[in-house]
């Protein structure tokens, strides 16, 4: 019997990861935000980890090593 998965990706495409952007309101001041997916290509509960520089910086000055690495073990991060 051939792997199901064969059928279902024939030409066995890895899915990639996802980021997705959004904003929040915190004391008043918008703040931007991005959920980092790994790449699973399902959508189950997934574990996850807040990222937070704390020093007045930017989402992707020294997070993105950090988080792909997270991504790749099956996290989804948001920064």
């Amino acid at each position: 019997m051939e792997s199901l998965s064969k059928f279902l990706n024939p030409m066995n495409v890895q899915p990639k990861p996802a980021s997705l952007k959004s904003t929040f309101t915190s004391s008043g001041v918008q703040c931007a935000a991005t959920l980092h997916l790994p790449a699973q290509g399902d959508t189950h509960a997934l574990p996850a980890i807040l990222m937070v520089h704390g020093w007045g910086g930017t989402q992707d000055g020294l997070t993105p090593p950090f988080y792909e690495q997270f991504n790749k073990a099956g996290f989804a991060v948001m920064t």
